[in-house]
């Protein structure tokens, strides 16, 4: 689907808004957003698409977190406009050698292997990126298994 930047930040403004008033509603708090899929490696590489949704979110609640990896265009909008940025890694991607992540059409693009996983979950913790959320896909089969294996390399 093709938006422009207006649409988009229209369509940013009621889904967010919606969101957060059904947390409230439930008692809870909204803490971060993260855009999913297509937008979110649009937003990783494009300034434009990035900063109208960090401002996006500034205008909505300038306490929410913006989710999304390290090397990326999102990064730099947030910091631009003072709203907290959390920085993702993926545990079942495969990442290219500028830090963005290998599209999923590209063979190969998704980690199968849970000890892989793992490995380049250290690799990043030893290179000293900053890693404040982890993500595992849930549409393969070995997705728990992910899980828990992560889960019990993090408890050690």
């Amino acid at each position: 689907m093709s938006y422009s930047l207006e649409e988009l930040r229209a369509q940013l403004l009621y889904q967010i808004g919606a969101l957060k008033e059904m947390v409230q509603y439930k008692g809870g708090q909204l803490n971060h957003i993260k855009p999913h899929g297509a937008l979110y490696h649009l937003a990783t590489s494009h300034k434009g698409v990035a900063s109208m949704m960090a401002e996006t979110l500034a205008s909505i609640d300038g306490d929410l977190s913006l989710v999304g990896i390290y090397e990326s265009e999102m990064r730099l909008a947030a910091e631009k406009c003072g709203i907290p940025y959390l920085n993702e890694v993926f545990v079942d991607r495969r990442y290219k050698d500028n830090g963005q992540l290998v599209e999923r059409s590209e063979k190969n693009a998704v980690i199968t292997d849970v000890e892989e996983g793992i490995s380049q979950i250290q690799k990043m913790m030893k290179s000293g990126q900053p890693i404040d959320t982890l993500c595992v896909h849930g549409d393969h089969v070995k997705s728990l298994s992910f899980a828990k294996s992560i889960y019990e390399f993090l408890k050690e």
